[in-house]
């Protein structure tokens, strides 16, 4: 008698735990969208965006999608005597531009989704990098002027603050290396977005 009630006890305690165990590990799809501030060495893209997609594999570990995009405009400049340099007028701008499609893991540092919610994630991919004259929607990627689509490495993290059950806004930063073909090159990022659940 005492053997059965024990495992009937045992059959109940895990009957309950089931649901529970299943509840916490119901997966989870959230998106973020904003604006994206890059760094390339010594030059600042100041303007920038980035759109991520990220499903949990389970209650620690997300699985992410991301595009990315970063513009800036260089113009040449002279330096008459002792002036400052200014631009030449004459010349149109270059106008450069870097994407970036990429795809990783993130670990959710509390998995409980508190009000507060760090994160670390480490992400792989493809950068693609042209350049042409300012206006010109014909950009070359085939090489010239350095231009191509070369292998990268983003490591960072950031931080998302919910405001609803389903709104939050994130913080975050990122080092990127990107291997071109003769050379490699050192990127530092900093985006701030909105970030929508799809599932409880």
């Amino acid at each position: 008698m005492t053997k059965r009630l024990l495992v009937c006890s045992v059959l109940v305690v895990c009957g309950g735990i089931a649901p529970a165990s299943a509840q916490q590990s119901q997966s989870r799809v959230d998106s973020s969208a904003g604006y994206m501030l890059l760094r390339v060495e010594d030059q600042m893209f100041p303007l920038g965006w980035y759109v991520d997609i990220a499903a949990s594999a389970n209650r620690w570990l997300s699985m992410v999608g991301e595009v990315s995009g970063a513009y800036k405009v260089v113009r040449l400049t002279h330096a008459p005597g002792l002036l400052r340099p200014e631009p030449i007028p004459s010349f149109p701008g270059l106008e450069v531009r870097l994407h970036g499609f990429m795809t990783g893991g993130r670990i959710n540092v509390f998995p409980d989704r508190r009000r507060v919610s760090p994160f670390a994630q480490l992400l792989i991919g493809g950068l693609r990098f042209s350049a042409g004259l300012e206006g010109d929607m014909d950009f070359e990627d085939d090489g010239s002027n350095g231009s191509g689509i070369f292998f990268g490495i983003q490591a960072g993290g950031g931080v998302d603050i919910r405001m609803t059950e389903r709104i939050a806004v994130r913080a975050a930063g990122d080092y990127r290396h990107m291997f071109q073909l003769l050379d490699t090159e050192n990127q530092l990022r900093l985006v701030t977005g909105v970030v929508v659940s799809f599932s409880p």
